[in-house]
């Protein structure tokens, strides 16, 4: 996926960013997303990181984080995206 401002992630690093609360719009980062709109990414992000990985770390950013660092055939550590990731 492209993000406008991010610029291209893997589906798992998008997922990631939606898990800890970035919502996104077509012009990239919601600049000033509601509460229900974070609510609603987190959980999407949540679903779809459990979906893509059958694995489940809850609302732990930092765990999805190691894990996914630690599994690469889920293209975490893919250049591009992870750089703009690390660097939020």
């Amino acid at each position: 996926m492209s993000i406008p401002g991010l610029g291209k992630l893997t589906p798992c690093q998008g997922f990631l960013l939606m898990l800890a609360g970035y919502v996104f719009s077509r012009r990239g980062i919601h600049p000033d997303p509601t509460e229900s709109e974070i609510a609603q990414a987190r959980a999407t992000g949540l679903a779809a990181l459990r979906r893509l990985t059958q694995q489940d770390c809850g609302h732990d950013v930092l765990a999805w984080h190691q894990f996914l660092s630690e599994n690469a055939q889920f293209g975490y550590l893919h250049p591009n995206g992870y750089r703009t990731i690390v660097s939020l």
